[in-house]
C-alpha cells in the first residue's frame, strides 16, 4: 500500500527528536508551521511531557489520583530502558514511528503576528504529520536557540 500524504513524516525531524528525546532530560527549542500558523516551545520526551502533565495535574485538581493516573500511562506508554528490561513490562511505543511531538512551554503565533496564544505557554502533543515546516529554535526566545551560522 502507497503511504498517503497524511501518513508520511518528515524523516529528518523524526530522527533529531528521536535524538535529542533519547537522553535523560534532553530537550531543545523548536518552531513548527501547522496549518498557517507558528508554534513554538521547546521539544522534551514523551516521557517528560507526562510527567509535566501529572505535575500540573497535581497543582490544579483536588483528586491527586488523577495526576498518579497520567504518570503511570506515562510510564507504560514510553518505558525508560531499565523498566523495558524489567520483565512486569509490556513494552512501549516504538520510537522510531514516532507519531508526536511533545512540547512544553508551547504558544502558537498566529498568522497575523498577534501575541502567543496561551501567553504563558502549555504542553501540547503535536501529531507529526500535520506538520508542514519546522525551525530550530524559538520564535521571539533567544534561549535555546542554534549559534548563528558564519
Amino acid at each position: 500500500m502507497e503511504p498517503t500524504q497524511e501518513s508520511v513524516t518528515d524523516p529528518i525531524l523524526n530522527v533529531l527528536t528521536n535524538v535529542i528525546t533519547s537522553f535523560e532530560g534532553g530537550s531543545i527549542g523548536m518552531t513548527f508551521l501547522v496549518g498557517g500558523n507558528w508554534i513554538t516551545g521547546v521539544v522534551i520526551s514523551p516521557r517528560a511531557w507526562f510527567e509535566d502533565l501529572a505535575m500540573f495535574i497535581d497543582l490544579s485538581s483536588s483528586d491527586k489520583n488523577l495526576g498518579e493516573a497520567m504518570r503511570l500511562v506515562g510510564k507504560e506508554a514510553y518505558p525508560s530502558s531499565s523498566e523495558i528490561d524489567a520483565p512486569e513490562s509490556i513494552g512501549g511505543v516504538d520510537p522510531t514511528t514516532r507519531r508526536f511531538i511533545h512540547l512544553r512551554d508551547s504558544k502558537m503565533f498566529s498568522t497575523s503576528g498577534d501575541l502567543p496564544i496561551p501567553n504563558e505557554g502549555g504542553l501540547l502533543r503535536l501529531r507529526m504529520n500535520s506538520i508542514d515546516g519546522w525551525i530550530l529554535g524559538n520564535l521571539g526566545r533567544r534561549e535555546n536557540m542554534p549559534p548563528p551560522l558564519k
